[in-house]
């Protein structure tokens, strides 16, 4: 381990195993800090686990960068006088602003945005919301403030000063809030863990308007009550029919994972539930637009079979019409796969368009099999992976990698 004070690093060989005959200590692994005064180490963070990288910042501040979250303690005098966690999304990594008390955090998995947050804050940030709604930079923050009040903020990025639109308390602890350049609502979701329930608000008037209803409930839905303890929840608004998708992936360590995707019109609040069991070791997103949904996805008891990995296809419904699994492509792990997937740029519904094929083949073969464009930018990536996952709208060609 290495700690820094000051201009002083001090390396420490710390043996682990040793910890389990120290009566006083029971801890499998901690964040220890160096006492100027007393010259010792104390835990302050104990029975941390899946840390992607630790940060400390010239302003007295330790960020724990996980893949989920970022734990940030504000360190005084040798010792924690605050701790928060920002969240913007399941996949995030961090990194400090150096001379500044501001923390940057990209979320490289669901909405592709850097987050600056500025770690002299008092509250608590949860969610982070972002869109283009009329053509104006809109932004949500969810905060936690410490009365443990969840509060909704608004702001319009469009000038310098940030001009606040709408500022509320909720009622629920949520989660995560939503923006979408169709819609003139922000979306909040609560997942009452305890009570196996999962509830989305619209709320409206986020734009400084004083007509109509605040709130409206979309959605009051009783999960399974096997269902885990930890959640990844994604949204979708679908402007051609007013419906909002929500997907909801849940992870459990005995079953591995599952998902749900509910689709609701946020007209008439009518919805419609598909739900998938915890059976999968892997369940990754390949794309998701406002019709389909391709996963890449193993089986959790598959290990010796060589089919265990599929390429599956899901035809998003609405209020009335259930979601569907449309197409399942088995693969032999071994063998890799190549699949190009062709999206349509109408913004009208359209019929999924798959071609797959297996990896591990001969040149002569992979180029009597694919185009010479797409049989290009396969052999770029041939050697690095065994799943090439390429993505085709029109004249425009992009490559997937999970």
């Amino acid at each position: 381990m290495v700690f820094t004070t000051h201009n002083q690093e001090i390396h420490v060989k710390t043996d682990f195993n040793s910890l389990q005959f120290c009566p006083s200590i029971h801890l499998t692994s901690f964040i220890m800090t160096l006492s100027r005064n007393r010259h010792e180490f104390r835990p302050i963070l104990p029975n941390i686990q899946f840390v992607r990288d630790i940060l400390v910042s010239d302003h007295q501040f330790i960020c724990i960068d996980y893949y989920r979250e970022v734990h940030v303690l504000k360190i005084i005098g040798d010792q924690v006088q605050s701790y928060e966690k920002v969240n913007p999304s399941f996949f995030n990594k961090a990194t400090l602003i150096p001379g500044s008390s501001r923390l940057l955090v990209y979320d490289y998995e669901e909405k592709h945005c850097i987050y600056e947050y500025n770690l002299q804050a008092s509250v608590e940030i949860l969610d982070v919301g972002l869109a283009y709604i009329n053509n104006i930079p809109i932004i949500a923050l969810l905060t936690n403030d410490a009365d443990n009040v969840c509060k909704l903020q608004v702001s319009d990025y469009k000038s310098e000063t940030s001009p606040r639109l709408f500022y509320h308390s909720l009622q629920n602890h949520n989660e995560r809030c939503f923006l979408y350049n169709d819609l003139k609502s922000a979306i909040v979701v609560c997942i009452k863990k305890e009570e196996h329930r999962i509830t989305v608000t619209k709320i409206d008037r986020i734009l400084g308007r004083d007509d109509g209803s605040l709130h409206k409930e979309l959605l009051d839905y009783a999960l399974p009550e096997e269902y885990p303890n930890y959640y990844f929840v994604q949204t979708r608004f679908r402007k051609v029919d007013k419906t909002l998708i929500c997907i909801i992936k849940s992870w459990d360590e005995n079953y591995g994972w599952g998902m749900l995707i509910i689709t609701i019109s946020v007209e008439t609040r009518e919805k419609m539930a598909y739900q998938q069991d915890h059976r999968y070791q892997d369940l990754n997103q390949i794309y998701a637009d406002d019709f389909y949904l391709y996963t890449w996805q193993k089986e959790k008891d598959g290990y010796e079979s060589n089919h265990a990995y599929s390429v599956q296809c899901y035809k998003f419904g609405d209020s009335k019409h259930q979601t569907q699994l449309v197409q399942v492509i088995p693969c032999d792990h071994w063998e890799g796969i190549v699949c190009k997937i062709n999206l349509s740029s109408s913004g009208m519904t359209y019929d999924s368009q798959i071609k797959h094929s297996t990896l591990n083949m001969p040149r002569e073969q992979l180029n009597e099999c694919w185009r010479e464009e797409d049989a290009n930018v396969i052999k770029m990536f041939e050697r690095q992976e065994k799943e090439i996952f390429l993505l085709e709208n029109g004249n425009h060609r992009a490559v997937r990698e999970l």
